[in-house]
């Protein structure tokens, strides 16, 4: 388990296609000596359409 800060935006077009893009950073609370890295990031690119 870890704790961070994540932010992210999220566009919606007028023909109905969805943008969304995330971004984080976090630390390991628990376990953090048992494995080779302390430190977690998270990005992400969605693209859908709007039914």
């Amino acid at each position: 388990m870890s704790l961070g800060i994540g932010l992210g935006n999220k566009w919606v077009t007028k023909k109905g296609f969805i943008y969304e893009v995330n971004v984080g950073y976090g630390k390991l609370l628990f376990n953090a000596d048992k494995t080779d890295h302390d430190i977690v990031a998270r990005f992400g690119f969605h693209f859908g359409y709007r039914f």
